[in-house]
């Protein structure tokens, strides 16, 4: 079912603080998504692996380790998702720290280097920093591997041995653990001042990566983990939204129980796929996230000016990439892959339809300063006077679709599977929304789960009024339909699949294409490539069409495509001819 909701007890999804990439990798794969590439990428100073350092050296090293995982949709486009760990590390060689002189140094040495780092990533990572990022292209990287690249860290203070760097390095080297498009590095001599960029890939077009804090760095210690923190690697991690074969709507929440006030533990939002377009033939993907309002301390947090147009969230960029004109982070503004005419990554707002009433009423706490949304005072605030509110008569709410808008395009499309609505005094849980043109009361039900994070949905420029309510789609109804229930004694295979066709269009990639069949009960469809038992994928929903990639031009291919009812039970499946990959 593509609404999936982790907060019940009995859920067979769930998420937690010590898996959060390999939880969220199942909930994907679950949807028909596959996981194209994941890796680890080991960056240290250019001073550290170089003659500058020799092994009698003792001083403080700075050093950046990220865990990425590249998940790919039934279109082919592509979304990544690292986690890091940042840690500062005095260089006793005879204490632990392992030595290795990439001038010189063993294949032995470099791996007792790479094992150390790994350690020490799983030591020092944080959980609940989520980076998103998009790329066209797969990085030339071997699958589960690790990639040792020292890059920047200028050695500038040598007057206290134990503390050479600026702090922007650990900024630098972090960036670098982050980017996916270089992946090596090198010394044109025997200087560290000769470090080079030695192979990359300016082509995987990586995007701005997008840093999601589900809780701010002041709530844990990582060198007291038992110590100084209510959060733990089992402490789960809420999940609500949609996630179909193509897109992905969610929103999340660390466990809120132990700081339930000020705002520092949100709710954000998590959005990949493409828009419904105004221009059809408009394929364009949107990325966008949310994350905790910036601050130093709590009362920071809880006092963040949601109104303000100033961005609030990182801007973290590819090494080889700086998009110098109006690139979206992300986090303050809606990211689309493409402008119609083929700019990158650049800044989108938010627009839905508001009350025509002067703004801004007062949205804010009583006492004026704090202006998430849980803060207002509901009945109280003017909000209640100026906007579209639940009508007692009716029984009936106003909502509106999201729309995507930029200053020079105009109206883009709007957020899939969603719809916005004015949030305060509001209670319900769910609404329906009638279907146009239906002949039977067909609703769309969507799920209403208010945002509190800084996010596209809550700030300024984002979406020019707030706070937006959000309800995302969780099911279609027909009060005049009878509902088909799950019945685990019924094991009669389902009907198939109809119209299966399968095409070679672009290197290395094959595209398969069906109908999904008719009767009551069907559910998703299972993918297999060749005569193989393993699914290439599975529970794909809501698209007719897959694309299958990593094949080796030339070589020959079938495709076994298999229908799954509510019950459980896989068709026998209809096999393509074979096709020759171009």
């Amino acid at each position: 079912m593509p609404f999936i909701d982790t907060t019940p007890a009995l859920s067979e999804y769930k998420i937690k603080e010590g898996n959060v990439q390999e939880a969220l990798g199942k909930l994907l794969e679950a949807q028909g998504w596959t996981i194209a590439l994941t890796f680890k990428k080991a960056v240290t100073t250019a001073h550290f692996l170089s003659n500058g350092h020799p092994e009698s050296a003792r001083h403080n090293e700075i050093f950046a380790v990220a865990q990425h995982y590249i998940y790919q949709n039934a279109k082919g486009k592509m979304l990544g998702l690292a986690i890091a760990a940042e840690f500062t590390e005095f260089t006793n060689h005879h204490m632990g720290v392992p030595f290795y002189n990439m001038m010189g140094g063993t294949t032995e040495q470099k791996n007792s280097m790479i094992t150390w780092l790994v350690n020490k990533f799983e030591d020092n990572k944080v959980n609940t920093s989520l980076y998103y990022y998009m790329v066209e292209e797969l990085p030339e990287i071997e699958n589960e591997t690790t990639l040792l690249v020292p890059y920047g860290g200028s050695n500038i203070n040598d007057s206290d041995p134990n503390n050479p760097y600026r702090p922007t390095d650990a900024d630098t080297i972090l960036r670098m653990a982050l980017d996916c498009e270089v992946v090596e590095t090198d010394y044109a001599t025997s200087s560290q001042g000769s470090l080079y960029i030695k192979r990359a890939d300016p082509m995987i077009m990586q995007s701005p990566i997008v840093k999601s804090s589900l809780r701010p760095n002041f709530t844990e210690d990582v060198s007291h983990p038992f110590m100084r923190t209510n959060w733990w690697e089992d402490s789960e991690i809420s999940l609500r939204g949609y996630i179909d074969s193509e897109n992905i709507f969610v929103v999340l929440q660390a466990d809120n129980v132990p700081a339930w006030e000020n705002n520092i533990i949100p709710t954000v939002p998590l959005y990949f796929g493409n828009i419904v377009p105004l221009d059809k033939g408009d394929e364009e993907v949107a990325l966008f996230a949310g994350t905790v309002p910036p601050g130093t301390n709590e009362d920071q947090v809880a006092t963040y000016d949601f109104d303000g147009i100033v961005r609030g969230g990182d801007r973290i960029m590819p090494i080889l990439k700086n998009y110098p004109r109006h690139p979206s982070n992300g986090v303050d503004t809606v990211m689309l892959s493409r402008s119609k005419f083929g700019a990158r990554y650049q800044e989108y707002f938010l627009s839905w339809n508001a009350a025509p009433n002067e703004m801004p009423p007062a949205r804010q706490g009583v006492n004026g300063r704090k202006k998430y949304q849980r803060a207002y005072q509901n009945f109280d605030t003017t909000n209640y006077k100026f906007q579209f509110n639940p009508s007692r008569y009716s029984n009936k709410i106003h909502t509106s679709r999201i729309y995507v808008v930029h200053p020079e395009e105009g109206v883009r499309g709007h957020l899939n599977h969603s719809i916005g609505l004015n949030s305060t005094n509001f209670s319900a849980g769910k609404l329906r929304v009638r279907k146009e043109n239906c002949p039977d009361k067909i609703f769309d039900v969507y799920k209403y789960v208010p945002i509190s994070g800084l996010s596209p949905l809550t700030k300024r420029p984002g979406t020019a009024y707030r706070p937006m309510g959000l309800g995302i789609f969780e099911s279609e109804v027909n009060t005049g339909e009878k509902t088909v229930q799950v019945n685990a004694k019924n094991t009669v295979q389902p009907a198939e699949p109809v119209d299966v066709r399968i095409e070679s269009h672009s290197s290395g990639t094959v595209t398969l294409s069906w109908t999904n069949p008719s009767e009551d009960g069907f559910q998703s469809i299972n993918i297999y490539l060749d005569s193989s038992e393993e699914k290439y994928a599975s529970g794909v929903t809501a698209v007719n069409e897959y694309l299958i990639s990593g094949l080796t031009s030339g070589d020959k291919h079938t495709v076994t495509i298999k229908a799954v009812d509510i019950n459980g039970n896989e068709s026998i499946g209809i096999t393509t001819e074979e096709v020759t990959v171009l």
